[in-house]
């Protein structure tokens, strides 16, 4: 199970918030029980909008670029949701420098093909 949450920081709040997630949220969310790992991802529109392949030139629009995506894995919906209501809230987040137009989202394995 993994949670997704889509966020970005409030300008001029981009190191609070960094520093807030990889040094306190996303350690104490891989403690949090049935959590096992977070992560932070931040979109870099210089390499993003520098990638002109075949596939991108048959868009009517272009890809929207996704600011920064924090990432949740555990063991299963309950740990997640829990993790995430409990460390990363929209209102927690918002106070450390996050816009208020944060997306969560929860995606599950649904199927393993084995050799």
């Amino acid at each position: 199970m993994i949670a997704t949450l889509e966020l970005g920081p409030r300008a001029g709040h981009e190191e609070e918030l960094r520093s807030w997630l990889t040094g306190t949220a996303l350690p104490a969310a891989a403690d949090h029980p049935g959590a096992v790992a977070g992560h932070l991802l931040e979109g870099d529109a210089g390499v993003s909008t520098a990638a002109k392949s075949d596939e991108k030139k048959l868009l009517a629009t272009p890809d929207a670029l996704v600011r920064w995506v924090v990432l949740v894995e555990g063991i299963d919906s309950a740990a997640i949701e829990g993790t995430c209501r409990d460390l990363l809230s929209a209102e927690a987040l918002a106070r450390r420098g996050a816009t208020d137009d944060v997306t969560l989202g929860f995606y599950r394995l649904q199927l393993v093909l084995g050799k």
